[in-house]
């Protein structure tokens, strides 16, 4: 009788640990998310609001009403900002997403996807939602501002921020060409070269250059190594 009661008071305390609500920034799981049918729209959620397919919104079991969550589709990496105002109608999936969303994320036609959640914000009404997602849209700005300016790619194209002094070792008036050098030099056992791509007297010319150094004693047995290979080569610092 003991053991039966003790074991009714476990799957008591059980349930009310899952219907507590978690109110957590950080947080993350995984799990399967799904999309609300066509015909949910316009009704009530959970939170007592009015559905609407045409927001980035989220029903969620346990996370507090208000959070804000970043949204990862871990079959095709695309992600999105949504915002928990309801709770599943199943607790086989840890996410339902409105149509929005689901667009945003690749997921339509399929009845589940594998999704990343991770808790970015806390009380964000939906009123304020809005203005949430363009403050987030100009920190993104920002970063991409910020990467555009440094005047340095590596052999693929991507900016590169490299710090102190490099040895360049030769200039080209076109990036494939610059390109095809940096490359040679990578299959050579350099691992840092940079292209730098800088205008002088209205034209464009890209210098290809070749590590990072504190100074010029560290610099000095590469330039070495790069004249034994045929390549003249002399110390300049990375400017911006």
């Amino acid at each position: 009788m003991k053991s039966s009661s003790f074991l009714i008071v476990v799957l008591l305390i059980s349930c009310w640990s899952r219907a507590q609500v978690v109110k957590q920034l950080g947080y993350t799981q995984q799990g399967k998310a799904s999309y609300y049918p066509d015909d949910r729209n316009k009704a009530k959620t959970r939170s007592g609001e009015i559905y609407d397919m045409r927001e980035l919104a989220a029903a969620h079991p346990f996370l507090a009403f208000n959070s804000v969550i970043k949204v990862t589709n871990l079959e095709n990496g695309l992600e999105a900002i949504l915002r928990i105002n309801d709770r599943p109608y199943t607790n086989d999936r840890v996410l339902d997403v409105t149509l929005a969303a689901a667009q945003q994320l690749g997921m339509i036609g399929k009845p589940t996807t594998l999704v990343k959640i991770e808790v970015i914000a806390l009380d964000v009404p939906r009123d304020v939602f809005p203005k949430f997602l363009a403050s987030l849209e100009k920190k993104t700005e920002k970063v991409v501002e910020k990467e555009i300016d440094s005047p340095y790619t590596d052999t693929s194209g991507k900016k590169q921020k490299p710090q102190g002094l490099g040895l360049q070792i030769g200039l080209f008036t076109e990036f494939s060409q610059a390109q095809q050098k940096a490359i040679e030099l990578q299959k050579k056992g350099f691992s840092k070269v940079f292209i730098h791509q800088q205008i002088e007297k209205n034209k464009i010319f890209f210098k290809v250059v070749v590590g990072e150094y504190s100074d010029r004693p560290k610099a000095h047995p590469d330039a070495l190594k790069l004249k034994k290979m045929g390549y003249d080569c002399f110390v300049r610092p990375y400017s911006y």
